[in-house]
């Protein structure tokens, strides 16, 4: 059995390589992904994708972006009962010029007491994200 920290490596992984149905088999039904709004450019506003359909949307969105997003590299992960947090860097190359900008992001995730994974809060740097982005 994996650990709830190894889960989230498994998610990274699935993403990297494209693999989206089996991001789909790790989450719960009422899954909340919340992450910064990539339309209206603000990294203060976030975006909530809710259940499995939310989850595809959100990776719809990021895949039709102008930003290419890397899988992020946890450099301290956190692991407390249910939950784990994770300080990490995303790489982020705009594909209109080819700019990369290093996103320092924290990220709390949460899984339920049947070992999927139910809820996601990212949290980045407002600069990056906005040099990124904007």
């Amino acid at each position: 059995m994996s650990t709830n920290s190894e889960k989230v490596k498994q998610v990274w992984e699935h993403y990297g390589n494209g693999d989206v149905y089996k991001v789909l088999e790790m989450v719960s039904d009422d899954v909340v992904f919340a992450f910064p709004s990539n339309y209206n450019r603000e990294a203060s506003a976030t975006t909530e994708y809710k259940g499995r359909d939310g989850v595809l949307a959100m990776l719809g969105e990021i895949a039709n972006s102008n930003v290419e997003r890397g899988v992020p590299t946890g450099e301290r992960v956190y692991e407390h009962g249910n939950d784990v947090i994770v300080f990490a860097t995303s790489k982020a190359t705009r594909k209109d010029n080819g700019e990369t900008t290093d996103i320092a992001v924290v990220q709390r995730w949460r899984f339920n007491s049947e070992g999927k994974l139910s809820e996601v809060r990212d949290y980045v740097d407002a600069l990056a994200w906005a040099k990124a982005y904007v």
